[in-house]
C-alpha cells in the first residue's frame, strides 16, 4: 500500500484514509457533508498526491505519444494540454490521462490512482527507437482547487493575477516559475490544479490552508470529491468503464477522440465504429428511485420490461432533497433521456431514470 507523501500532515488534522487500486487517499477530514458544501457551494482543496504522475521527454516525446493516445497533441505548445484515452489494439480503455506540454519536449501525464506504473510498463513496451523517456513524475505534487469560487483562491495561493481561461491550459508561478497552474474543472464546477516541487509540498498546503480559511472554503477528500462527480454525471475510469470499454463506450468521446488525426493503437477500431454505428452500450447518468429500504449499489442489474439492459456503476446520495444519483452503463435501444428502467434490488423493484 504506497503512502501520501502528505499523509501524517493530513492525519493530524483529523483526516481519514481510503485505498484506491492500491493507493491511500484521503476519504474525508471528518466532515464529509460540510466537504461535499465547499466543494460544491464555495471552494475545497484536494490532496490529488496519490493520482499516478508520468513525464515522457525526449526529443520524440510528442510523436510517439501522439500514436499512442486518442487525442491530437500536435496542435499543443508549452502551457496547453488535453484529456485522452489510452486504448489497445481493441479499441478497449487502457487508461485516461490528462497531458500537459510542457518546455523542451516533456509531457506530465495525470491518471487515476495505481495506473503510472502499469501504463509507463505499457508505453515502454512501444519506445523502441524513438528518443523518449518515461518515468514517474514523483517529484511532483499535485494540488487542486475546485468549486463555483475557486478562482479568487487560487489567486491567492499562486500570486497570479490572471489564471488560465481554457481548460488544460497553465501557467507558471511561484518562486522560480517551479508551480503550474492549470484549469481543469474536476467535477462540472470552475477549478484549477496546482503542480508543485514535491519538496514543498507542506509548505504549499499550509499556504491553501490559509487561503481556504479566507475564502470560506475547506479540504475535501475522496468521499466529497466522488459524490460531485457522481452529480455532474462524470465517468470515472476504473468505476464506470475499464479496459472491457471500447473508447466509444464511455461517454467521453467528445472529449478524449481525435477523428482528424493519424494512425494510434486503436484508431481502426474506433473509426470504424463511427462510420459504420453506434456502439452496444454506453454510459449514462442516472437519478433513482430504490424501493424502500433498499439503496442501490455499483453491479446491480438495470432493466426494460423484465429484459436486462444494463449495469449500475457508480453511487451517490445526493443531500438536496435526499436524491441518488448514478452512473451506468445502459444499452443502446434503452439509453436516450428520459428513459424509465427498472432497478430489482434485493427482491423489490426501484426505477432509474435516464438524465
Amino acid at each position: 500500500m504506497s503512502e501520501l507523501r502528505l499523509q501524517s500532515w493530513h492525519a493530524q488534522r483529523g483526516a481519514v484514509f481510503h485505498a484506491v487500486n492500491g493507493q491511500t487517499l484521503v476519504d474525508h477530514h471528518g466532515q464529509p457533508e460540510a466537504e461535499l458544501a465547499a466543494l460544491t457551494g464555495t471552494v475545497a482543496a484536494l490532496d490529488l498526491g496519490g493520482r499516478g504522475r508520468l513525464r515522457v521527454t525526449g526529443e520524440d516525446a510528442r510523436t510517439f505519444l501522439n500514436g499512442q493516445l486518442t487525442n491530437d497533441l500536435r496542435p499543443l505548445r508549452e502551457g496547453q494540454g488535453c484529456y485522452a484515452f489510452l486504448t489497445d489494439p481493441r479499441a478497449r480503455v487502457l487508461a485516461d490521462l490528462n497531458v500537459l506540454a510542457r518546455p523542451g519536449h516533456t509531457f506530465l501525464l495525470d491518471l487515476e490512482p495505481g495506473q503510472a506504473e502499469p501504463v509507463r510498463l505499457h508505453l515502454t513496451r512501444f519506445v523502441f527507437r524513438s528518443r523518449v523517456k518515461i518515468t514517474l513524475a514523483d517529484d511532483l505534487a499535485l494540488f487542486s482547487l475546485q468549486g463555483p469560487s475557486a478562482a479568487p483562491v487560487v489567486k491567492t495561493v499562486t500570486g497570479l493575477p490572471t489564471l488560465p481561461e481554457q481548460p488544460w491550459h497553465g501557467l507558471a508561478f511561484g518562486p522560480a516559475q517551479q508551480g503550474l497552474c492549470v484549469k481543469l474543472p474536476r467535477f462540472g464546477a470552475d477549478g484549477h490544479d496546482l503542480w508543485v516541487p514535491a519538496t514543498e509540498a507542506a509548505d504549499w498546503a499550509e499556504r491553501i490552508t490559509a487561503a481556504l480559511a479566507a475564502g470560506a472554503g475547506s479540504w475535501a477528500g475522496w468521499q466529497a470529491g466522488e459524490t460531485a462527480r457522481i452529480a455532474a454525471g462524470i465517468p470515472r475510469w476504473g468505476a464506470d468503464y475499464d479496459a472491457a470499454n471500447l473508447a466509444p463506450e464511455t461517454g467521453l468521446e467528445a472529449l478524449a477522440i481525435s477523428y482528424s488525426k493519424g494512425c494510434y493503437c486503436g484508431q481502426e477500431v474506433i473509426a470504424r465504429v463511427r462510420t459504420y454505428g453506434q456502439v452496444a452500450k454506453a454510459v449514462r447518468p442516472l437519478e433513482l428511485l430504490p424501493a424502500t429500504g433498499c439503496l442501490p449499489k455499483p453491479g446491480d442489474r438495470l432493466a426494460q420490461n423484465g429484459r436486462e439492459v444494463g449495469l449500475i456503476t457508480s453511487v451517490a446520495q445526493w443531500p438536496v432533497a435526499g436524491r441518488i444519483l448514478a452512473l451506468g452503463t445502459v444499452r443502446r435501444e434503452s439509453n436516450q433521456p428520459g428513459t424509465v428502467l427498472e432497478l430489482p434490488t434485493d427482491g423489490r423493484t426501484g426505477t432509474a431514470r435516464i438524465l
